[in-house]
């Protein structure tokens, strides 16, 4: 029961670390393509109503990373699911015994 628990922690653990990775990738390329304009302001590059005008690999890795993103996601909610299952188990075990 112990390992099932332990398992499912991990794929959460993992599931975050990947989620974060994925935010720290999406931030990175919207900080690569903002920069100042001649007024001081903010001037973004990419944005949906310009993403004719961005370059492919940008478009690749805000695409790899919101993929990446919804995987981790995934993984996070199975390895919760396999938790809460775990709970349940031992629950019913407790309560059989007594």
């Amino acid at each position: 029961m112990d390992s099932v628990l332990s398992a499912g922690i991990q794929g959460m653990k993992a599931g975050m670390n990947g989620v974060d990775q994925a935010a720290q990738n999406i931030a990175g390329v919207t900080a690569r393509t903002t920069s100042t304009d001649s007024s001081g302001s903010l001037a973004s590059s990419y944005s949906p109503a310009n993403s004719a005008g961005s370059s492919p690999d940008t478009i690749v890795s805000v695409t790899e990373s919101l993929i990446q993103l919804t995987e981790s996601k995934s993984q996070v909610q199975a390895s919760a699911k396999v938790v809460e299952t775990a709970t349940d188990v031992l629950g019913t075990l407790l309560d059989t015994k007594a």
